[in-house]
């Protein structure tokens, strides 16, 4: 979580001119930074092959990549036997 005083520091040191954005961007990059180490410190993270099968799986459920075993199951490819 943010607090008064971070976001307070982060603002003092921005330039005099800057944009909503710029701003916006900064806060929920501190957010997710927080929040990561929240988590790790408290054990709350996955093992990069756990981190890979979520991936995966929420690719594969979005159909940006097909299920393994669907990959060579096309039976009209030629073969070296035609």
């Amino acid at each position: 979580m943010l607090t008064k005083d971070n976001v307070i520091k982060t603002i003092s040191k921005f330039p005099d001119s800057f944009t909503l954005d710029e701003l916006v961007d900064k806060l929920i990059f501190m957010d997710k930074v927080e929040r990561g180490l929240y988590q790790s410190m408290n054990n709350k993270v996955y093992t990069h092959e756990e981190a890979r099968k979520r991936l995966e799986k929420g690719f594969i459920s979005l159909n940006l990549i097909r299920k393994p075993e669907e990959l060579f199951l096309n039976t009209d490819l030629p073969t070296s036997e035609n």
